[in-house]
């Protein structure tokens, strides 16, 4: 190798804590190794680095994919499981800030988020989002509520017994199931999809006396 690659590459070596330089006044540099420790320290290091990356790179992901799918026309579709991605989508939905729309099972968002439930409807009443909800009667938790900005309007139990939560908020449609060992939400974000919900919801709605 020559010599000017050498020293770089010594340089290099001490940078990364590999070697070590000492350079007397008016002599040769003299490079010599770090402690065999420090490859384990550096390993430790890159991996920890790596993560990191990872996790910026999953945080902005889903605004890129979203970005991508928009101007390609594709609808930004996302998964999520258990207790923490439900909540997720809950989050997102509050985000939006607009009025919001619900067809929902008999109450098993309660049963399923107990500490998280009182949370979602004192945001959402906090931020001044009204909820049109349509529900099995009996459910005992989405009673049409002034204080709570939500109406509330009843089908059948027995002939409609629905067991999913559907939310349709400006352009996205959220649809959940809150049982414990199958909980799986998915989150769609399309404008024509939302609006063929938003009128599959009105239908119901128009069709419910509210009693």
């Amino acid at each position: 190798l020559k010599r000017g690659l050498v020293y770089k590459l010594l340089d290099q070596l001490v940078e990364m804590g590999l070697a070590e330089k000492d350079k007397p006044d008016g002599a040769p540099a003299i490079f010599k190794p770090a402690h065999p420790l420090k490859l384990k320290e550096l390993a430790e290091k890159r991996e920890k680095q790596a993560k990191d990356a990872q996790m910026i790179l999953e945080g902005a992901m889903q605004a890129m994919v979203s970005d991508f799918n928009m101007v390609s026309g594709k609808p930004n579709v996302r998964f999520y499981e258990g207790k923490e991605g439900l909540i997720k989508i809950y989050e997102e939905l509050l985000d939006e800030n607009a009025p919001m729309d619900s067809i929902e099972d008999k109450g098993e968002m309660a049963e399923f988020l107990p500490d998280y439930f009182p949370k979602f409807i004192q945001k959402r009443i906090k931020r001044g989002i009204y909820n049109r909800v349509v529900c099995p009667a009996g459910n005992p938790i989405n009673k049409t509520n002034d204080a709570e900005l939500r109406e509330t309007r009843n089908i059948s139990a027995k002939e409609y017994p629905l067991s999913m939560d559907i939310k349709i908020v400006n352009n996205k449609v959220s649809l959940m199931t809150l049982r414990k060992k199958t909980a799986i939400g998915i989150l769609i974000d399309h404008p024509e999809i939302a609006e063929n919900f938003k009128i599959l919801f009105r239908y119901m709605w128009d069709s419910l006396d509210g009693s």
